[in-house]
């Protein structure tokens, strides 16, 4: 299965990410998302040391989640000077239905020979999280 594929979106970078289950998608809006600002390849394979970063997010629904987990990720990437090229997220259901979710992203220290966008923001337009047929789909613009 596909982890994620680009889509045509006129100003900024829309993707729509897979999975056989939520937690796989969610995995995979990490990687294209990284993908969209660093040469994701050529950092995981460069000299250096690999630094983590852990979040965690809770949020009514999917939706929601999604956009505080790729928001906090861009933040946080953003003030360490640190561009990721993994994610280990660990979905669960608390009490009352609400969402949490705990991420630890993989990276190094930025450097510009890795970097391709400056992501400003992931944005809430026509983001969506569906599952169809057994598998989740979720489509995620970020501001460029």
């Amino acid at each position: 299965m596909r982890k994620f594929r680009y889509l045509n979106h006129t100003a900024d970078i829309e993707f729509r990410s897979y999975g056989s289950s939520a937690e796989t998608a969610i995995r995979n809006s990490f990687l294209a998302l990284f993908d969209t600002i660093a040469y994701t390849k050529r950092l995981s394979r460069s000299k250096g040391a690999k630094r983590t970063a852990v979040i965690k997010v809770s949020a009514d629904s999917l939706e929601e989640l999604i956009w505080k987990a790729l928001q906090a990720a861009v933040s946080i990437g953003d003030a360490r000077g640190q561009l990721f090229f993994d994610a280990r997220p660990k979905l669960a259901k608390k009490k009352g239905g609400k969402l949490s979710l705990r991420a630890e992203l993989i990276g190094k220290d930025e450097k510009s020979e890795y970097a391709k966008f400056y992501v400003k923001g992931v944005s809430r337009f026509n983001l969506s999280a569906t599952h169809k047929g057994g598998k989740y789909a979720i489509d995620v613009v970020v501001d460029v």
